[in-house]
Parts: C-alpha cells; sequence; structure tokens
C-alpha cells in the first residue's frame, strides 16, 4: 500500500513544477552546499563568508563594516541569506547585530525574511521577526512577499509566525496571485484555511482572472489521499459555512 505522505509530497512537487518553482528552489537550498570561495569572489568577502560557515561571531564582529555587510555573492545572494542557508543563527544574529539590512535584495530578488520563510528551520524567520521587521517586504522582482514564499515552500510554522506578525495575506505578485492562490497552485488546503480564517480575501482574482478555488479544482478527488481528503474536507466546510464554495469539489 503506497505512503499517503509521499504521495501529497509527489503531488505537491508536480504542482511546483507546474508553477514553476521548483527548480529555483532547488538551486536556492543548493547554494548553501557550496564553498564560499565559489559564492563570494571578493577576496574582502571571503574571510567574512567564510566566519559566517564556522558560526565565529567574534570574526563576523571584527570584520564587519558598512560597504562589507552591503556585498552580494554569486545570484546575489546576500550575507544574512548565506547564514540562513548555512544554518548558522549565530552568525544571523551577529549580521543583525552589525546592522546588516534584512530586506536587501539578494537571490532571485527575495530579501532575508523571504528566505527564512522559506527554509525548514522556522527559528531563522523567529530571529529576524524580533526584529520588528515590517513582514510585507517585497520581492524585487516577483513583488511576492515573505508569506507568499513560506506558502510556496509549504512552511505552516511560518506562515502562522508571519501572520501572527501581521503580514498581509491579501497582497498579490506581479501575476496577481495571492497567497490564497498559491496555496491552491501547491495543493495545500491546510494552508489556504490557515490564510482564510486570517483574513484572507477568498473573491480575489489574479490576471488569469481565476479564484484560488479553481486551483484547488484542478485536483481530482481519486488522487487525493486519504489525509488530503481530511484537510480538503475541513477547507470545504469552512468555505460552505462562508456561502464561498465556487468550484472547489464541485460534484457532477
Amino acid at each position: 500500500m503506497p505512503d499517503n505522505t509521499r504521495i501529497d509530497r509527489c503531488l505537491r512537487c508536480l504542482r511546483y513544477a507546474i508553477c514553476g518553482v521548483l527548480m529555483p528552489l532547488i538551486s536556492f537550498e543548493g547554494l548553501a552546499m557550496i564553498e564560499s570561495k565559489s559564492v563570494f569572489i571578493d577576496p574582502q568577502v571571503m574571510p567574512m563568508a567564510e566566519a559566517i560557515i564556522r558560526g565565529d561571531v567574534a570574526q563576523i564582529h571584527q570584520l564587519a563594516t558598512e560597504k562589507l555587510l552591503e556585498q552580494r555573492g554569486d545570484q546575489s545572494i546576500t550575507l544574512l541569506q548565506w547564514a540562513i542557508l548555512n544554518q548558522q543563527p549565530k552568525s544571523l544574529l551577529a549580521l543583525l547585530d552589525k546592522n546588516a539590512d534584512p530586506l536587501q535584495p539578494g537571490l532571485q530578488g527575495n530579501s532575508a525574511l523571504h528566505t527564512a520563510a522559506s527554509v525548514k528551520d522556522p527559528r531563522y524567520l523567529q530571529i529576524l521577526l524580533d526584529r520588528h521587521l515590517k513582514p510585507d517586504v517585497r520581492n524585487s522582482i516577483t513583488s511576492a512577499t515573505p508569506l507568499a514564499a513560506a506558502v510556496m515552500a509549504g512552511r505552516q510554522d511560518q506562515v502562522m509566525m508571519l501572520l501572527a506578525a501581521g503580514a498581509d495575506p491579501n497582497l498579490p505578485d506581479r501575476l496577481g496571485d495571492t497567497p490564497l492562490h498559491l496555496a491552491g497552485k501547491i495543493n495545500a488546503p491546510e494552508l489556504a484555511l490557515l490564510l482564510l480564517r486570517a483574513g484572507a480575501n477568498p473573491a480575489l482574482r489574479n490576471k488569469q482572472k481565476a479564484t484560488f478555488q479553481q486551483y484547488f479544482a484542478m485536483t481530482p478527488v481519486h488522487l487525493q489521499t486519504s489525509e488530503m481528503q481530511s484537510k480538503y474536507q475541513q477547507l470545504n466546510e469552512w468555505l460552505r459555512s462562508h456561502q464561498l464554495v465556487e468550484l472547489y469539489q464541485k460534484q457532477p
């Protein structure tokens, strides 16, 4: 009997591919596996990049200057993003203590806040939110918010953290997709329900004139695991109670 969780993950991977975001996410995480000298070619920046990998707080404090902290590496990665992707919370804190800008555009137009919203460990996002940052900084290319990034990565903890920090669930990206649309595109009814309960507007349409429910309607019932069907049912019940069912799980 197939593993339900594995099936759900496969379905989500297919949705990522359809949305054109699977490969960027893979390359995004993959930068952490590359040596610092391949990412930061400036010899003045390499010692800082290496100190970040080691979690050497004293060295980071010693090397940090306003100009150095603004430097970016391959694919425009910032030093804060480098700390996050190398799983170094102490380095992240040290950089912030020296006034590194967490809203600086970096990888794929994302800020460090977007990166922290996307990675598996939610503590990096908490470190940033503890600095009382505005949670709705936009991606410099796509206009997506950190909340959208968290949804696309399927990070429920980060979605809840950003909503608690006051993130606006109705801000669209350049394609008109809100976080609700993205939850539909990756087949995540549990995230859609979180967003709706936080005030997301289910009537908003993207540039294709589609509401979020039309994307959920794309997944046939026979392809849903029992766990996924349960999540769909919870979402469907919320929509019915608010008289908002449009196309989602519409019966023939």
